[in-house]
């Protein structure tokens, strides 16, 4: 077997799996840090509470686990994927109002200098490039996508 060869068996299983990597990437960390939530295990339990200060702590902190914890097994189901799709962005969409609430604290010089929470929430952004990959493909399939 040649490089060129093995190099294009490793892009055919890339090609055929790479969906699932992103689902189950995604999985893992939803269920995970959805697990934490409730038991206030989170290392984002203050940037959490302190941005949606005006919920009761306890009573959100079970609701918000369990919600991420159902998006994480969500993904892992493909003819849930556009509904997954929208429950997500509108998850991510939560996920920046420290950028509006808690400049402070995402900051180290606004508007570039990020602080270790501010990186935490702006890494979002690979997972919503992933999600849309996932939808895409997802529409690709089923011959949804003009």
């Amino acid at each position: 077997m040649n490089i060129h060869s093995l190099e294009q068996k490793v892009y055919t299983f890339f090609n055929n799996y790479s969906d699932w990597f992103l689902r189950i990437s995604i999985a893992i960390v939803y269920i995970w840090f959805g697990i934490l939530k409730p038991f206030d295990s989170s290392p984002a339990a203050d940037l959490v509470a302190n941005s949606i200060y005006f919920l009761p702590r306890e009573p959100f902190f079970i609701f918000l686990g369990v919600w991420e914890t159902i998006l994480g097994v969500m993904f892992l189901i493909p003819r849930l994927t556009k509904i997954t799709f929208w429950i997500f962005i509108l998850h991510m969409g939560g996920t920046f109002i420290p950028f509006i609430t808690l400049t402070d604290t995402v900051f180290t010089k606004f508007p570039y200098g990020f602080s270790l929470e501010g990186q935490y929430i702006v890494k979002n952004i690979v997972l919503i490039s992933a999600a849309i990959a996932i939808l895409v493909n997802y529409l690709r399939k089923t011959n949804e996508l003009d």
